[in-house]
């Protein structure tokens, strides 16, 4: 939950789905070998994930993107240069989910992404990230109501 919170207050860059040449703010970045005065890209890196975050979920929703675009022919948007970019924070499209629950809602919505995953992964992971949010909530209950009562005595 709060791996949230972090990435959205690290740089208002790592909200935004975008990527740039050389440009490490960005989620991903297109690298070219050191000295290079082509500008040639030879290689992609992708923003290391949260530490709360399950490494192999983000993989996997990074591999199933790619086949979805290339089955689509969609085509690569622009790179962004976060100097002179107008980052548009009204804009769902280009945004990262600002919180758990708004991931899930967008998960569950993808169709296609769903019928990737699986039935029994997606009925797994609803059922232990229910549980996450449920504890989450707990928690926070405990520390508001122990604030309070510290606040009495």
């Amino acid at each position: 939950m709060y791996s949230y919170e972090r990435l959205m207050s690290k740089s208002r860059n790592s909200s935004f789905i975008c990527w740039g040449v050389e440009c490490k703010e960005l989620p991903v970045r297109a690298c070219c070998p050191p000295g290079d005065a082509n500008g040639v890209v030879t290689n992609f890196e992708i923003k290391t994930f949260d530490g709360s975050a399950n490494p192999h979920l983000g993989l996997a929703s990074i591999i199933i993107a790619g086949i979805h675009g290339l089955r689509r022919n969609l085509s690569i948007p622009e790179p962004v240069e976060p100097e002179s970019y107008v980052f548009d924070w009204n804009n769902d499209d280009i945004r990262v989910p600002g919180s758990l629950r708004c991931a899930i809602i967008h998960m569950d919505s993808d169709k296609w992404f769903n019928e990737m995953l699986g039935q029994e992964f997606l009925y797994t992971r609803r059922g232990v990230v229910g549980v996450r949010l449920l504890l989450f909530n707990e928690f926070q209950f405990i520390h508001i109501r122990t604030d309070y009562c510290q606040t009495l005595m």
